[in-house]
């Protein structure tokens, strides 16, 4: 799973709005739409199972509804709202209310917003 998600940051390094040694995100809204075609590298490309499940990060956790952010920010996947407008997805938008929780753990680990690859990238100690 690292050496996936080594080879999907390397991969879109030169795209990436933030530190791509570090993985620390700058920009959100900077993220690339195109990413979104590949397969995330916590998948196992035998099964297509998460090889996470049981620990994924909290974008994971939510993904399917729309979300509204604390800054009012309204993210969703493409692929479960085609054809919707802005307008419908954001009614249908529902209220994260574990965004500090999530911000308290990051600092408590000492890591920078980053996406899901850059974090299984990262050295560890089970390699």
């Amino acid at each position: 799973m690292r050496e996936r998600a080594r080879h999907y940051t390397a991969a879109i390094a030169a795209l990436y709005p933030g530190d791509a040694t570090t993985g620390a995100l700058t920009d959100e809204a900077g993220l690339q739409e195109d990413w979104d075609d590949q397969p995330c590298p916590a998948l196992d490309p035998s099964s297509g199972l998460c090889d996470l499940y049981e620990h994924r990060p909290l974008t994971c956790r939510v993904f399917g509804p729309a979300l509204r952010w604390s800054d009012g920010a309204v993210g969703a996947c493409e692929l479960c709202y085609e054809g919707a407008s802005d307008d419908e997805i954001a009614r249908r938008a529902v209220t994260v209310r574990h965004e500090a929780e999530e911000r308290a753990l990051l600092a408590e680990l000492n890591l920078p917003d980053t996406i899901v690859a850059f974090a299984l990238a990262l050295p560890g100690e089970s390699q």
